[in-house]
């Protein structure tokens, strides 16, 4: 809740000091949305929310999609580990120190 109401007061005065044709505008908002989303995971792992709580929607995990006429099941344990990188986060699903660094958050 916290994080939402944060993005609701930054994102909309931020675009009006910045109109659309800012060219930093779409960087702006990817980088406060990296920032929200790094201090919530920050928060849940610290709860003790980890790698083994991360799924899909059961409807995603039993209905097999049809693309091109092969069924495709989502596997979500070979595709945690590459997304967990892209986030800056280590194998376990944890915001690295360097990652909150890099967004100025101070470790929880």
């Amino acid at each position: 809740m916290i994080f939402y109401l944060y993005s609701l007061r930054v994102i909309p005065s931020f675009r009006r000091k910045h109109p659309d044709k800012h060219p930093h505008y779409r960087e702006k908002l990817l980088a406060i949305g990296d920032r929200i989303f790094t201090m919530k995971r920050s928060y849940i792992a610290k709860i003790g929310i980890s790698r083994k709580d991360d799924r899909l929607p059961d409807r995603c995990m039993e209905v097999p999609r049809v693309v091109e006429g092969v069924e495709l099941l989502a596997d979500v344990d070979s595709l945690l580990p590459s997304y967990y990188a892209l986030r800056g986060w280590d194998e376990n699903g944890i915001p690295t120190a360097e990652k909150l660094k890099q967004l100025g958050i101070r470790p929880l």
